[in-house]
């Protein structure tokens, strides 16, 4: 999974055990865990964002 900033440059790669991920949301004291769900697996995983996500 990527990570990109507001200009579209890539920031950090993240590591998931799914190979399809379908969507994320941010949660966790500031916002600052993503959990991302996954087609091929039927649940999330998560880890921790550098910045936090957005209120």
């Amino acid at each position: 999974m990527a990570v990109l900033n507001p200009e579209g440059e890539l920031i950090r790669e993240v590591q998931l055990k799914g190979e399809k991920p379908t969507n994320i949301t941010f949660g966790g004291e500031g916002n600052k865990i993503c959990f991302v769900t996954l087609q091929d697996r039927g649940c999330f995983e998560y880890f921790e964002a550098i910045y936090l996500g957005r209120e």
